[in-house]
């Protein structure tokens, strides 16, 4: 049952954002849940904004009537971070898609916060650039806002680093509603307090991101990847440490133990050989 309080901010949701407001059961249940298995809360509402002002004036009227708001962006999380535990209102930034520049010259790429990774990707190809923290299989689900508010990092992480290493400055709207700009295009700037990186991995409680500035790399002119044995789990470890040390260009090491090898043969029955080892992918010329 909708409070009346509820009622009144709904209507005027439906003022701000006609047709991108709904309190229909399927949007809700929608909402109301992400990937994991974490029970779901369903909100009172959803939104679907389209532009900054528009988050903002979603987030005022929340903070205006203190009603409970939830950023979310495709919901791929498994920790239960979009789950709205209060109700309220679900901002789904999942429509805010547009690439709103790219400069290959700078490297770097503005984005709304609602384009997938690798939509996004697939679009700076023809550049011969992309954007290298990487959600792994999440690449066709998770929204580059979701990766911003997490920190996203990935099997990349080893050469290029997490999501806040790249991203240069962010458009954000504060919890009254307030459109604060963080950071600058500069890759060297020491001045002021370092609010960007505050923001980044805050999972949307510290403001929602609404344009990211993102820096960009070069696509690799090769990939190549190999899997090495070894006798203990000590000398893998020794083994990724002497790759990075002497100059190895390597881009990803994952490592598995022979626990976890004997559960994939008996998975799949691949035959491999049951002893600690390393996947390594080596990006260069």
């Amino acid at each position: 049952m909708v409070s009346g309080l509820a009622t009144a901010v709904l209507g005027r949701l439906e003022e701000r954002l006609p047709g991108r407001c709904s309190t229909r059961s399927a949007d809700l249940d929608a909402a109301s849940r992400d990937a994991s298995s974490i029970p779901g809360v369903r909100p009172e509402a959803v939104v679907w904004p389209l532009t900054t002002d528009e988050v903002a004036t979603v987030v005022g009227l929340a903070h205006e009537h203190s009603f409970p708001l939830t950023a979310r962006g495709a919901g791929s999380s498994l920790e239960g971070n979009p789950i709205p535990v209060r109700g309220g209102i679900v901002l789904d930034c999942s429509r805010m898609t547009e690439v709103v520049a790219v400069r290959p010259a700078d490297l770097q790429v503005d984005v709304q916060p609602g384009i997938v990774y690798g939509a996004l990707n697939r679009r700076l190809r023809a550049h011969g650039l992309f954007f290298p923290p990487s959600p792994g299989g999440s690449a066709e689900l998770a929204t580059i806002g979701g990766m911003v508010a997490n920190n996203a990092s990935g099997i990349y992480s080893v050469r290029y680093g997490a999501t806040r290493d790249h991203v240069r400055a962010v458009t954000a709207v504060t919890g009254t509603g307030r459109i604060v700009r963080l950071g600058n295009r500069c890759r060297k700037s020491s001045s002021g307090y370092h609010l960007l990186g505050l923001v980044v991995g805050s999972e949307g409680t510290l403001a929602i991101v609404t344009k990211v500035t993102l820096a960009l790399a070069g696509l690799p002119a090769a990939r190549r990847q190999g899997g090495f044995g070894f006798a203990g789990a000590e000398a893998a470890a020794g083994a990724t440490a002497d790759l990075i040390r002497f100059g190895v260009e390597v881009a990803a090491v994952e490592f598995l133990d022979a626990r976890t090898l004997r559960a994939l043969n008996r998975f799949g029955g691949f035959g491999l050989a049951e002893t600690p080892c390393l996947l390594v992918e080596a990006h260069g010329s």
